[in-house]
């Protein structure tokens, strides 16, 4: 076997920055900053945009329940609400009907003061 050959290739070697360098360099950072700025502003705005719509698609879900901060939050929020709203509805319908008090006796007119006190106050 015959030995393989190996080539050691040098790195360049790195030279100073120069001032003009870093000024460049550092204007190219404020200038992404800016974008990113914009593209975060932009960003939050479509959000908002997005609950606003799905709060409309979803009437029967309260809006305070429709909630966050990027369109896969607002799509869960949406999901938890509508859930909630279902166990609402379900527990509504499994529930007795509330208890009325049913007025005993005829006319109030014919009633004695203690009766007519006797009767407000549940006795």
């Amino acid at each position: 076997m015959e030995p393989k050959e190996t080539k050691i290739e040098s790195k360049p070697t790195e030279q100073p920055l120069t001032q003009t360098d870093i000024e460049r360099l550092s204007t190219a950072i404020i200038e992404k900053e800016a974008v990113i700025g914009q593209l975060t502003e932009s960003l939050a705005g479509a959000v908002a945009a997005y609950r606003t719509a799905s709060i409309a698609r979803n009437a029967d879900v309260p809006a305070e329940l429709i909630v966050g901060d990027s369109i896969a939050d607002v799509d869960e929020s949406v999901k938890r609400a509508r859930a909630l709203v279902e166990q609402v509805r379900a527990s509504l319908k499994t529930a007795p009907p509330p208890v009325v008090a049913v007025r005993r006796g005829g006319s109030i007119e014919v009633m004695t003061t203690e009766e007519k006190i006797r009767r407000g106050l549940g006795f």
